[in-house]
């Protein structure tokens, strides 16, 4: 596949989920809004980990460490929606806090911590945005 449209289709779909995750995480939860926000959150998450698989920029042809986050999204993509489920048929406040800091860590290990990690020197993004 076109390596720009794989950036594209990774790289688009983190921006909005950057956007609309803040969104979900400071708006008010339990809503119906919340829950559909939520759910569109997690379909962009998962189709940015899917296009991680694709993109082998920093080593050639091989992955790198930064390819560990893909199953580490996709298990949290997971239980943060195991938890809250569980929550709403047990009401043990226990897997509403797991669900809460689950949602929380994706956030900021998937789109801000492994989002900065895109604008290291060298990358494309950084030519992009710094040259």
């Amino acid at each position: 596949m076109n390596e720009t449209l794989i950036l594209s289709l990774h790289a688009l779909p983190g921006l909005i989920a950057l956007i609309l995750g803040s969104v979900v995480l400071l708006s008010k939860k339990g809503t119906k809004t919340h829950k559909r926000r939520g759910y569109v959150w997690l379909g962009l998450m998962v189709l940015i980990s899917l296009t991680a698989v694709f993109i082998q920029e920093i080593n050639p042809g091989s992955y790198s460490l930064i390819h560990l986050l893909i199953p580490w999204a996709i298990l949290h993509i997971f239980f943060g929606v195991y938890a809250i489920k569980k929550f709403k048929v047990t009401k043990d406040k226990t897997w509403k806090t797991l669900h809460k800091w689950t949602m929380i860590m994706l956030f900021f290990g998937a789109l801000v911590i492994a989002g900065a990690f895109t604008l290291m020197p060298g990358r494309m993004l950084h030519e992009i945005f710094f040259n």
